[in-house]
């Protein structure tokens, strides 16, 4: 005797009958609106289609949830500057890395930023660069884990794998 359910067509009925506990292909059916599986408890059927309709919106939770700390964590890289000076940033990195290619290179915007400053060209130009490259990093870092959490997000298929997610942004060394 076979447990069933009513769905829509559009579900994945492969799936469902498989949270129910049927992976057999064979031992399935569908007709008008109706999933027929073999071998499984109607309470199985009942709280796989439970499960694959709540999974949807535990994913969008804990997609929110790992976006959320990903912005947090890019945020906390640029907490201490201003919004003016980040606006700066693409043409000091631009300037920084053009001398670093060649030192003979023009830095009009970094010469004036040195001069005021009252620090060395040079010097600038170094701690420039060692900021451009530490940012760099540690975006590239935050931008690889929050892709690595989303794709796991993604691949989940029960809540027990979503609540097993580790959404952590703590960048290597960091204490």
């Amino acid at each position: 005797m076979a447990s069933s359910i009513e769905v829509p067509s559009d579900y994945d009925l492969e799936f469902i009958a498989a949270l129910a506990g049927q992976p057999d292909t064979d031992k399935r059916y569908y007709s008008d609106g109706i999933l027929f599986v073999e071998g499984v408890s109607q309470a199985d059927m009942d709280a796989a289609l439970a499960v694959y309709a709540h999974l949807p919106v535990e994913q969008s939770q804990t997609m929110y949830a790992n976006n959320a700390a990903f912005e947090q964590a890019m945020s906390a890289l640029t907490a201490d500057y201003p919004p003016s000076e980040i606006n700066s940033w693409e043409r000091q990195r631009a300037e920084a890395l053009s001398w670093d290619a060649d030192p003979q290179a023009p830095t009009p915007w970094i010469d004036v930023a040195a001069q005021t400053r009252e620090v060395e060209r040079n010097v600038y130009l170094a701690r420039t660069l060692a900021k451009v490259n530490l940012f760099a990093d540690a975006s590239a870092f935050l931008v690889g884990r929050r892709q690595a959490i989303d794709d796991a997000i993604r691949a989940a298929t029960t809540s027990a794998e979503l609540e097993a997610i580790v959404i952590d942004y703590t960048l290597p060394g960091a204490p």
